[in-house]
């Protein structure tokens, strides 16, 4: 009796060093990446237009065509598909050994694509671009940038949850992770659809005078 009780508390204790990188530092981290994106893609953007390179503004211009939907049934559907696809990508990696440096690539990439579109914004249009971005996609991406960290902290800490299982032969709750990453995810979802809601409601009223 008393060897199973240690064991159970050494396993609970190796649990709550691999539970640490839940914890806010780690979160803090997150919302890192993303501001460095958000940076890097700014500065990709400058870049490309300086080099007078013909694609810099592709990417923002295939963005900004789902705004042609006139209806706010097609707009959210051409904005939360995405999106929804974006958090399923970081749960499904929760679940891999190997999926700890994807996870951390979506937080950066997310940040990188606010970057190019806010720069390209206003490097073109100015106050008026910069008008849209606070209008269009501000809140909008402020609410999916706090669903993408939620879930990314989930699976992160998943993630490397079995990497040490697999390399240092710590155990792992399975019905714990499972069930906080599920948890983390429907947070995520509810946030997201919200985000789409928004910014779909946003574009109908204000992208044709914004974008038009």
């Amino acid at each position: 009796m008393g060897l199973a009780i240690r064991r159970r508390i050494r396993t609970h204790r190796r649990l709550s060093s691999t539970a640490r990188w839940g914890n806010s530092p780690f979160y803090i981290a997150l919302a890192g990446i993303v501001l460095t994106g958000v940076l890097l893609g700014s500065i990709w953007e400058a870049y490309a237009r300086y080099a007078h390179n013909e694609y810099a503004g592709y990417f923002v211009l295939q963005y900004l065509n789902r705004y042609e939907y006139t209806s706010f049934a097609s707009l959210l559907g051409a904005v939360l598909w995405p999106s929804m696809l974006m958090m399923l990508f970081l749960f499904y990696n929760g679940f891999s050994c190997i999926g700890f440096p994807l996870i951390l690539m979506v937080p950066l990439l997310k940040g990188f694509s606010i970057g190019s579109i806010s720069g390209y914004l206003y490097s073109t249009q100015g106050l008026h671009g910069m008008a849209v971005v606070l209008i269009l996609f501000f809140l909008p991406e402020m609410v999916q940038v706090w669903a993408v960290l939620i879930l990314s902290q989930a699976s992160a800490t998943a993630s490397f949850g079995l990497l040490l299982t697999h390399f240092a032969g710590q155990p792992v709750n399975e019905s714990f992770r499972l069930g906080q990453m599920a948890q983390r995810l429907a947070k995520s979802i509810i946030l997201v659809v919200l985000a789409c809601a928004l910014e779909s409601a946003l574009s109908i009223v204000f992208a044709p005078i914004l974008l038009g």
